[in-house]
């Protein structure tokens, strides 16, 4: 077998590709599968519908976890800092939860934000995610039925573990490669493995 020189010059780059792939996966949404359909409800003018306030993140999570409502909940417009301390709001009814102005009712900060249980269904529609560290939407490895995910945003998210991998696949594998890369592309026009 021989491998020529241009051969040798895509090493690095199958090598990204490898580690992108392995190791930036889409984990926003982590836990059990989650289907992600065109069945969103539709966005809806609710400006003129009552809502429920939220001043905290403590309210906010009172009311879901605690209150346990059930159907459709409408939620004023919120913009809540969860501290490290925080515990993830558990949603373990069926609920459609809604905010009033889509993208304005948003949750920053802390390790997780919402995680569904059980074997409800539940629909968020219209909330920004922020800056969790583990997961801003888990749903349970046990939950069957399909989960609806509709107008969300996920901005800065960021997971160490991933990121800590990533760095450790760099230099562990991508570096090395790269170095015998360029010792092999200086030094032969081909490479007879025969």
């Amino acid at each position: 077998m021989i491998i020529h020189r241009d051969a040798l010059r895509a090493l690095p780059l199958l090598a990204v590709a490898f580690s992108v792939s392995t190791f930036f996966p889409a984990t926003a949404l982590a836990g059990a599968t989650v289907e992600m359909t065109d069945e969103c409800p539709p966005i809806e003018d609710r400006s003129d519908e009552d809502c429920t306030k939220i001043g905290s993140y403590e309210e906010f999570r009172e009311l879901i976890q605690t209150n346990k409502p059930e159907g459709e909940l409408v939620l004023c417009p919120f913009d809540v800092q969860l501290s490290p301390d925080d515990k993830a709001t558990w949603i373990k009814t069926d609920l459609h939860l809604i905010c009033q102005q889509m993208g304005k009712c948003t949750l920053r900060d802390g390790d997780y934000h919402l995680k569904v249980h059980g074997s409800n269904q539940v629909t968020v529609q219209g909330f920004n995610f922020v800056g969790a560290s583990h997961s801003a939407f888990r749903v349970w490895e046990k939950t069957q039925n399909v989960q609806k995910v509709c107008h969300c945003s996920f901005e800065r998210y960021v997971h160490w573990t991933s990121t800590r991998a990533a760095f450790r696949y760099l230099f562990l594998y991508f570096v090395p490669t790269f170095c015998i890369y360029l010792l092999l592309v200086a030094s032969y026009d081909s490479i007879d493995l025969t």
